[in-house]
């Protein structure tokens, strides 16, 4: 996608809205950490696992663990739309 895409889809700020606010994210910290500390259980599963059992369990938490960083990403994505739809109607 450009950039031009994600502005009409109204992902990104308007570029004269560009440098203007804080950056700050939607997504649940905790939950993201715990996610990333998930994947990289999931990578030493995989590589201490040998092709045995502990691959495939690694593999699953892997798979999930990136099902769970997808899910938290479009959720943190649509409650800043929301945001941006909220601050933008007239009061």
């Amino acid at each position: 996608m450009s950039l031009e895409d994600l502005e009409n889809a109204g992902v990104l700020l308007p570029r004269e809205e560009w440098g203007q606010r804080d950056l700050t994210t939607t997504a649940n910290k905790p939950a993201l950490l715990l996610i990333g500390l998930g994947a990289l259980v999931a990578a030493t599963l995989m590589y201490v696992g040998d092709g045995r059992t502990l691959t495939w369990i690694g593999c699953g938490l892997y798979l999930t663990t990136l099902y769970g960083f997808l899910w938290l990403s479009v959720r943190a994505v649509r409650r800043q739309l929301a945001r941006r739809r909220r601050s933008r109607r007239p009061g």
